[in-house]
């Protein structure tokens, strides 16, 4: 008995220290809670930087702004209305936070927001309701969306299996680990307990060190709790190694500081002004994860060269001191970050995707002798390009002009504010020992003075070096915890694997194999192909229409519109102009159809295929080319604008076709209306705004289908003289880095045919015309922004390809672009209603520069300023003529008044010159007329 009972307990002893040694050194495989083999493992998705909307509780008495909110609720990031000059100080005073610096020095960050604001991430879990970047802040189109469409097809519900954890991502990994990761914690093992499964986690860009660090360094998180609570790790653009575009958001408020450089991936800020970026980005912990880092024994980079008088370079070893000579904060927070280092193996299976062969910021570089003059006259003569725009008849970009008038107001308030320069120190940087208090004091003001004059690229995803992304191919063949999955997407840029369907099939293959279900066999597309109806064409739209609407067919949803003036809509193909008269089309419909000519064609070509006068047995039917294209009709609208007389007002409705044809005038020689009025033609006009290209690349034959005689050109297909004879041998050779060695190799002949048969002509046989192109079902994203920008981008190369039949020139009056009673061209502030009175809101682009820039001009005269000098301080230069080192440059303050007073000269000549003035019966151009 007694043995018996030994051997007993000798056999659970075992067991129990089998269970212990596996449980401290588990597998790759996580473990199983006890759920049932139908639920699936839940997934979570952690955004990047500036992806979590963030909300502010006011509650004080005073502001910087007598217009900022001091009591309520307020949407910190993003509301658009933030960054109207008369708010953007309210902004940035709302957003900016102050780091306790002894607290830094225990390793505590402690950062103090301003008195009565408390921001915050919102709706924590719901991926609709806490991402900035989802639904109608991309086109209808989130960051996650075309991710949540594949896992779909897996059985995943969105309501029901994913979830979000939003972060505040101004703050540290000091500041998350006692503030963030508790709460992630608790909520990660709430929804694992639910499921009865270990979740997935996916993340993108900043969402990747946020993440890494929690499995390192999150309190309560050890093996064992990996193993219970995390199936797989999945990072997209992860930025595990950091990236010195961060650096450059820091040091210059931009990632390109030249205006020159091309890299493959925009990062830049332009609506906050680059001066607000880097103050407020030195304070937020949140950058310093991502700002460059080297662990010990790696070799060191050289990330800003400077001028050869300094004997010296800054790297990862140096640039913590750069950093706290520029501001103690900055410092601190870098110093703080580095305390949280995500290297090494996360000890759960990871799959990596990232993007290569795109040009990516690699290090900054200043010359002995400065080339780069586009410092702080960017934001003027940004403001200087818009307002010529606006004198050619073009919509001036709004983003552009809000930022660069931010731009302007932030450096006039900076000069008020700083009274009298500093006396500098006065020794040369070759006098003090490289790395030294007294070098890193030159630098400091050389990077605060100048801006760097190259910038040199390596290779990656445009934004995040290869060396930075690919940090977790080392987390293979590490004993005991389970090999990274790696998968290069060969040309995509930083986030894009979560849009190409190429790196989304692996992503649904790898959830499959991890959650132990068969991988779904429908490769159908997210967006429209052109060729097959979507399962769902609403699908993207629930949260405006209801998941009732949403789960519709195309069948479901075309039918609705039913008959209108005795033609059936699905018949007929579905056509715009029957859908915005049916009684079904609601306010929202007559606004996306407006936008969108195709929205329904595009999402549902099976169903809307035109069935009414479809050519049979492959022959033309008799019909002319008109016929083929959809233009049946063979006379003109009296008033062909007149259903969009709430989008464009009375005036532009009642045009004529030969008024609104006559608009486009001459492109390139050429008349819009001899020529057919062919979308080529009128996209590359200067009448023809952001509004307008987006139409004709979406509806090619707009204004043909309402005016088929003005229209009657000697062609419908659009093209002119190649610039060449002879067909270019590899056409696409100089965009490999983007197409891919492949494509890069295709012929003239090769390329072209891709686009096949298009309406029933052939696109050779046709001249490759770009009218076609663009509507062909081959023609992606890419393909569609080269075409739009250069309708013979294809013809150029391949002369002998596309032989095809031209225009003629001909000559034609041209009608003058309307302009309102004072001769300035109306543009659109509507999208600020809600924050400026409606007759702000109708001002035009250039009366709202002027007012801000009178705004500007009051606050100065308000306040003392006290100058000796004009020219700016430097440690090399004492202001005198001719003393400026080899490595300064020429700041000169006197350059913002001398732009703002040359601005304030041409928005007065703009508003009066005669050259703009029109004649006494033309009609006022009203809102977004230049968009039909």
């Amino acid at each position: 008995m007694w043995g018996a009972l030994t051997i007993t307990i000798t056999m659970l002893c075992s067991l129990f220290s089998h269970a212990r040694m596996h449980a401290q050194e588990p597998s790759g495989l996580y473990e199983d809670l006890g759920g049932t083999a139908k639920r699936l493992p839940p997934i979570m998705f952690v955004p990047g930087l500036a992806g979590s909307l963030l909300q502010a509780e006011i509650s004080r008495s005073s502001s910087v702004n007598s217009l900022c909110k001091l009591k309520g609720t307020q949407e910190l990031w993003f509301d658009k209305s933030n960054f109207l000059p008369m708010f953007l100080d309210c902004w940035v005073e709302e957003m900016r936070l102050r780091l306790n610096l002894t607290a830094a020095e225990l390793g505590i960050e402690d950062d103090l927001e301003p008195d009565g604001v408390h921001a915050h991430a919102k709706a924590y879990g719901s991926v609709k309701d806490a991402f900035f970047d989802y639904g109608a802040y991309h086109g209808g189109t989130g960051i996650w969306t075309r991710t949540t469409w594949e896992l779909e097809k897996l059985g995943y519900n969105a309501s029901r299996d994913i979830f979000a954890l939003p972060y505040d991502w101004r703050r540290g990994p000091a500041h998350w680990k006692e503030h963030d990761w508790p709460r992630l914690k608790r909520f990660v093992e709430e929804k694992v307990s639910k499921a009865g499964k270990p979740a997935i986690f996916m993340v993108v860009s900043q969402g990747a060190p946020y993440f890494a660090s929690f499995l390192h360094h999150a309190t309560g998180v050890d093996l064992v709790w990996k193993r219970r609570h995390v199936a797989a790790f999945m990072s997209f653009s992860g930025v595990f190694g950091g990236t010195v575009g961060g650096l450059a958001l820091g040091l210059w408020g931009k990632v390109q500081p030249l205006s020159h450089t091309v890299v493959g991936y925009d990062a830049n800020i332009d609506y906050a002004g680059s001066a607000n970026v880097k103050k407020l980005l030195r304070g937020w912990g949140g950058l310093s994860t991502l700002l460059p880092r080297a662990e010990e024994g790696e070799d060191l980079h050289t990330l800003i060269q400077l001028p050869p008088s300094f004997k010296g370079n800054i790297t990862e070893k140096s640039l913590p001191s750069v950093l706290s000579q520029l501001s103690a904060e900055f410092g601190e927070l870098y110093k703080l970050a580095l305390r949280f280092p995500t290297n090494a193996h996360p000890g759960v299976k990871t799959f990596c995707f990232f993007g290569s062969d795109l040009p990516t910021p690699s290090s900054y570089v200043y010359l002995a002798n400065p080339v780069n003059d586009t410092g702080d006259e960017l934001s003027s003569s940004s403001i200087l390009d818009e307002v010529q725009k606006l004198a050619a008849g073009k919509q001036p970009d709004l983003a552009k002009l809000v930022g660069a008038a931010n731009q302007i107001v932030s450096k006039i308030s900076e000069e008020v504010d700083e009274g009298e320069p500093a006396s500098a120190p006065s020794s040369e940087p070759s006098q003090a020992a490289p790395y030294s208090k007294a070098w890193l004091q030159a630098v400091a003001e050389l990077l605060e003075r100048r801006q760097p004059d190259l910038l040199q690229t390596r290779l990656g995803d445009g934004l995040i070096s290869h060396e930075s992304l690919s940090i977790c191919t080392k987390w293979k063949g590490v004993a005991g915890l389970p090999d990274a999955d790696i998968n290069i997407i060969q040309g995509a840029s930083h986030g894009a694997e979560l849009f190409l369907g190429r790196s989304l099939r692996i992503m649904r293959a790898s959830v499959a194999s991890v959650a132990g279900v068969p991988d779904s066999k429908d490769d159908s597309t997210y967006a429209p192909d052109g060729k097959h109806d979507m399962k769902k064409p609403l699908g993207e739209f629930e949260s405006i229409v209801g998941p009732e609407v949403a789960a519709w067919s195309c069948q479901q949803w075309a039918s609705i519109y039913g008959t209108v003036d005795g033609q059936d809509v699905v018949a007929s193909g579905c056509p715009a102009r029957l859908v915005l008269r049916s009684p079904a089309c609601s306010k929202d419909c007559q606004g996306a159809f407006q936008k969108d000519q195709y929205f329904l064609h595009s999402r549902c070509p099976e169903t809307c295929r035109d069935r009414s006068d479809s050519p049979r047995n492959g022959s033309n039917g008799g019909r002319d080319m008109h016929t083929t294209l959809g233009l049946a009709a063979v006379k003109d609208m009296k008033r062909p604008l007149a259903e969009f007389e709430s989008l464009v007002g009375p005036g532009v409705a009642a045009w004529s076709c030969q008024q609104w044809a006559g608009l486009y005038g001459f492109v390139n020689g050429q008349s819009v209306i001899q020529s057919g009025c062919p979308a080529a033609l009128i996209l590359r006009s200067t009448a023809c705004d952001a509004g307008c290209r987006s139409l004709y690349t979406s509806d090619p034959l707009f204004m043909r289908r309402r005016c088929p005689e003005t229209c009657r050109g000697k062609t419908l297909l659009d093209d002119a003289e190649a610039d060449g004879e002879k067909d270019l041998e590899r056409p696409l050779k100089e965009f490999e880095v983007i197409v891919g060695p492949r494509t890069a190799a295709w012929s003239c002949r090769q390329w072209a045919t891709r686009y096949d048969n298009v309406g029933g002509h052939d696109v050779i046989a046709s001249g490759c015309p770009a009218e076609l192109i663009l509507k062909s079902a081959s023609c992606d994203t890419v393909c569609r922004d080269a075409f739009v920008d250069d309708p013979f981008f294809l013809r150029r190369r391949c002369p002998e390809t596309c032989r095809g039949r031209l225009w003629n020139s001909s000559t034609a009056s041209t009608m003058p672009l309307p302009r309102n009673s004072r001769n300035m061209v109306v543009v659109d502030l509507g999208e600020f209603q809600h924050v400026v009175l409606p007759v702000t809101a109708a001002l035009a682009c250039v009366s709202f520069v002027a007012l801000a820039a009178l705004a500007i001009v009051v606050a100065l005269k308000s306040r003392r300023v006290s100058r000796s000098s004009e020219e700016v301080r430097t440690p090399l230069h004492g202001g005198g003529e001719g003393e400026f080192s080899d490595f300064e440059g020429y700041a000169n303050r006197s350059q913002l008044r001398v732009a703002f007073s040359s601005l304030w000269r041409l928005i007065g000549g703009t508003i009066s010159s005669s050259s703009l003035a029109s004649s006494s019966d033309s009609r006022q151009l009203e809102l977004q007329a230049g968009r039909v």
